[in-house]
């Protein structure tokens, strides 16, 4: 065969060589590329930090407590509330809901859950206490609480808007959503874009695994648009003396004192 022949037969199939190169090249170019706009896009939006965030200050948001410059500002009543929350968000897989929608929760729990939302120098007060319609039940005795875990009692949700953050202070704007929203988008379908009622600033602590909460304050006026800075009503909360406690007793076994680390 000649020289001519060979080099006919020989260009078909460098052009095919080379045209597969270059598509490879192009499906090596549009992945990377694909990646750093996901990364990007990670980077910017940061959700799965604002979720974090969000089930943090879920058990205080929940309530309102109002502005605060140190949680030892704090009504006694409202630390011991949302630590028992805490303790249930934390450790959901733990304390499974009986059927009247309510936990039995150690109090060993409560205590390890106050300390790393508010701080170890918060001291609870343990006691029997109302909330709204709800009963919170402390058994002395067998160190535990009864707590009802339902929706009537939550005012809020929280839905993080903005972070900031230096060194280990971190600073978040964050939305107060009212409880019924969700069943309210159920009923009105999916163009319904419920917005939060009012801001709060958060300032946390990053303590290795854990946020202390600092302080609760009110944004600055005008730093949220079409938001009037809001002036916190009073909530009334009252302990349960001795001699009116609930005579309802958990009928479940001692809650083991052995507590989880929280995220």
């Amino acid at each position: 065969m000649s020289e001519e022949h060979k080099s006919h037969r020989k260009f078909p199939q460098a052009v095919a060589v080379g045209a597969v190169v270059v598509v490879l090249a192009l499906i090596g170019l549009l992945t990377v590329l694909s990646s750093v706009v996901h990364l990007t896009q990670r980077l910017l939006d940061n959700s799965a930090e604002k979720e974090q965030f969000e089930q943090i200050l879920f058990p205080v948001v929940m309530f309102d407590p109002g502005t605060i410059e140190s949680p030892s500002e704090m009504d006694e009543l409202v630390l011991l509330r949302s630590s028992i929350w805490a303790a249930f968000v934390s450790n959901m897989e733990k304390y499974p809901l009986d059927s009247s929608n309510r936990i039995t929760v150690a109090k060993s729990d409560v205590d390890v859950a106050c300390a790393k939302l508010f701080g170890s120098d918060i001291q609870l007060k343990h006691q029997s206490f109302s909330d709204y319609m709800s009963t919170y039940f402390y058994d002395e005795e067998r160190q535990s609480y009864l707590a009802p875990m339902d929706a009537t009692s939550i005012l809020y949700t929280p839905q993080v808007e903005e972070i900031s953050h230096s060194g280990v202070i971190y600073t978040l704007r964050v939305g107060y959503m009212e409880s019924g929203n969700e069943w309210i988008k159920t009923l009105q379908g999916k163009d319904y874009d419920p917005q939060p009622d009012k801001y709060m600033i958060y300032t946390l602590e990053k303590m290795d695994k854990n946020y202390k909460l600092l302080s609760i304050d009110f944004p600055e006026e005008g730093a949220v648009p079409g938001k009037p800075v809001y002036t916190q009503p009073q909530t009334t909360e009252e302990a349960l003396p001795s001699d009116t406690a609930p005579t309802e007793q958990p009928t479940e076994g001692t809650p083991s004192e052995t507590s989880k680390d929280t995220v």
